[in-house]
């Protein structure tokens, strides 16, 4: 199920798969390979305002959010 706000995410990184997947295909005949890292989810606490729009869909939107309950902590980066 869509979830709000997350279109320009899904939308990057469908394109990056995709333009993976070309780079691998283009480049074979030159021995070049091309493979995706990906990083585990960071759970940074955000929450939505309470004028928001999407308020009623809370719920789903903060679990969609902290998909797993092993996500980084985003101070773990500063």
């Amino acid at each position: 199920m869509p979830v709000p706000f997350s279109a320009a995410y899904n939308t990057s990184k469908a394109a990056l798969h995709s333009f993976c997947d070309m780079t691998r295909v283009e480049l074979a005949p030159f021995n070049v390979d091309s493979e995706i890292l990906t990083k585990s989810n960071i759970s940074c606490g955000e929450t939505l305002p309470s004028d928001s729009f999407f308020k009623g869909m809370e719920d789903l939107y903060q679990e969609k959010r902290s998909v797993s309950a092993s996500s980084l902590p985003l101070n773990l980066f500063d």
